[in-house]
């Protein structure tokens, strides 16, 4: 097998956006255990993602990160992986932001080989302006945190 290459975001030509509508059992890219329960699991609806997206977007657009320890990227140089929950009476979003991901490619298959989106939640600890979460409350319709790895 090849060895590792590496996709930034700021370079692809598809969608950045990867809604994750469907529960399974999700879990961080280093094995941890990711916190939303299938009893916690909302499933984002079309106009759900667009007012997600519209939220994330405007935040980036409207915030002075002059003023936080660390300065994220401009939002185009991060995949984003949205996954929506119940808490309480609120339609929650968590919204992880990764500016690259490795894959491996296979020569003898034409395979590419790489980390199920639809089960990992990529986040590295300590990464720095390269990971990020935001949690949106699509009910109150706004960034309720944001952080960066």
């Amino acid at each position: 097998m090849g060895e590792n290459e590496i996709s930034w975001a700021s370079k692809w030509d598809g969608d950045l956006d990867e809604y994750l509508i469907e529960y399974k059992t999700f879990s961080y890219s280093d094995g941890r255990p990711f916190a939303i329960t299938k009893n916690d699991f909302h499933s984002l609806s079309e106009e759900e993602q667009q007012l997600a997206t519209k939220i994330l977007q405007e935040y980036f657009l409207d915030t002075n990160f002059s003023t936080h320890k660390q300065k994220p990227y401009p939002l185009r140089e991060y995949f984003r992986q949205y996954v929506g929950y119940q808490k309480g009476e609120h339609i929650m979003v968590h919204v992880n932001l990764y500016t690259h991901i490795s894959y491996r490619k296979d020569p003898q298959c034409m395979c590419i080989y790489m980390k199920d989106l639809t089960r990992t939640i990529i986040n590295e600890k300590n990464g720095g302006s390269h990971y990020g979460t935001v949690i949106i409350d699509l009910t109150e319709k706004k960034v309720k945190s944001f952080s960066l790895s």
